[in-house]
């Protein structure tokens, strides 16, 4: 590949603005029943700056990657709405952050010449947690489902049905998440 291609991503993330963003997303799990945690190798590819109306889009992309760096802050699937911030988190996910240890690994191009980045995630006593998280997980569907919630600028509501089929299936006993 030209060596002016590799420099594409770089060169985005200087023109584009707003906060630092990622086209995709590999995460690896492990999980060690023995020794109750799960391991997690996460890798963003395509890092890049979501345009947006901040007339500074540099220094807030390089301080967002800046707190990731420094902070451990990391990502499941998109920033929203499961961005862990271990340091500055005062929502319901401060129940879960004991059980995070995170080793961020530095930006690296892959053979395509894409900017990337990874973090090493360690979820210790994860039985515990995963019990956390399932309560967290019943809580905030139960409470959209009682309520109207907004996603992107959108208001929602659940249907009569829907919120039957949610109520059955919690009294079910059944987990909406399962390891």
């Amino acid at each position: 590949m030209p060596r002016c291609l590799r420099c594409v991503p770089l060169f985005l993330l200087l023109l584009l603005t707003a906060c630092l963003e990622f086209d995709a997303q590999e995460i690896t799990f492990r999980h060690d029943p023995d020794k109750d945690r799960i391991d997690a190798l996460v890798v963003y590819r395509g890092l890049f700056v979501e345009g947006g109306g901040n007339k500074e889009p540099l220094p807030k992309a390089l301080a967002d990657l800046d707190a990731a760096m420094r902070d451990g802050v990391f990502c499941f699937w998109c920033n929203w709405p499961f961005k862990v911030d271990p340091v500055h988190d005062d929502g319901p996910g401060t129940a879960l952050l004991p059980h995070y240890e995170i080793e961020t690994g530095g930006l690296f191009t892959d053979p395509k010449g894409i900017l990337c980045g990874y973090q090493f995630v360690r979820i210790r006593e994860a039985k515990a947690f995963l019990q956390k998280v399932e309560t967290l997980l019943e809580v905030a569907v139960q409470t959209a489902a009682a309520t109207t919630f907004e996603d992107r600028g959108r208001a929602h509501k659940f249907d009569a049905d829907s919120r039957d089929l949610l109520r059955e299936f919690l009294r079910s006993g059944e987990k909406l998440l399962v390891v």
